[in-house]
Formats: C-alpha cells, structure tokens, sequence
C-alpha cells in the first residue's frame, strides 16, 4: 500500500520535473520568463482542465442528457474520464504508471475498492 507521504513526494517529484522542464526549454531557447514558472505551468493546468470539462459537458449534453440516451451510450461515456485524466496527465508529464498509482492510492484511501464494499 502506498503512504500519503510517498503519494506527496511523488506528485512533489512531477512539479518539479515540470518546473526544470520549462526551464530547460526557456534556457534553450534563450527566452526569458517573465512569471515564475510555476505560474505559467498553472496557467496551462486550468486551461487543460477547463478544455476537459468542456469537451465532456459537451458530450454529455449531446449523448446523454437526451430523452433518447441508452445505457450503451451511458457506458460509452464512462471511460471517457479516464481517457481525458490520462490525457491531462500525460500533458503535465504524470506518467501513465504514476497516474495508476496516484488512482489506486484514492481508490483505497477513500475505500473505494470492490472488496472493501462488502
């Protein structure tokens, strides 16, 4: 089982290889950041995020808020979260590993596993 602290120190771990990442590219590309890293890459953080929720407001509004909505179009939708979490992530530098991790640190902290539902 993986800790809080290992769970801190990793997501710690990805902002700080982010952050030496923009870095890296401002320094190559002989470009001066004017806002604190950090700030730039929290700016695109809630710009993913936003196009994320948009999209899925939109999909839902299209394929399930319909009188015409099945559950095969139900379960369609489903994994579409998963799909654009691991998007996100991926364009944050979270690996697709640390990204299961992180998922099934929460799925057992807030005991959400099927086993522990009995």
């Amino acid at each position: 089982m993986i800790t809080d602290e290992q769970v801190l120190e990793m997501i710690d771990n990805i902002v700080q290889r982010q952050l030496a990442a923009l870095e890296g590219v401002a320094n190559e590309n002989n470009i001066q950041l004017d806002e604190d890293p950090e700030t730039i890459l929290l700016k695109e953080i809630k710009n993913q995020f936003k196009m994320t929720l948009d999209n899925l407001q939109k999909l839902y509004d299209e394929f399930i808020d319909t009188e015409t909505c099945t559950l095969g179009a139900a379960l369609q939708y489903v994994p579409l979260f998963t799909v654009y979490g691991l998007t996100n992530a991926a364009q944050l530098g979270v690996s697709q590993e640390e990204y299961y991790l992180i998922v099934d640190y929460y799925l057992e902290k807030w005991n959400m596993f099927e086993e522990n539902k009995k």
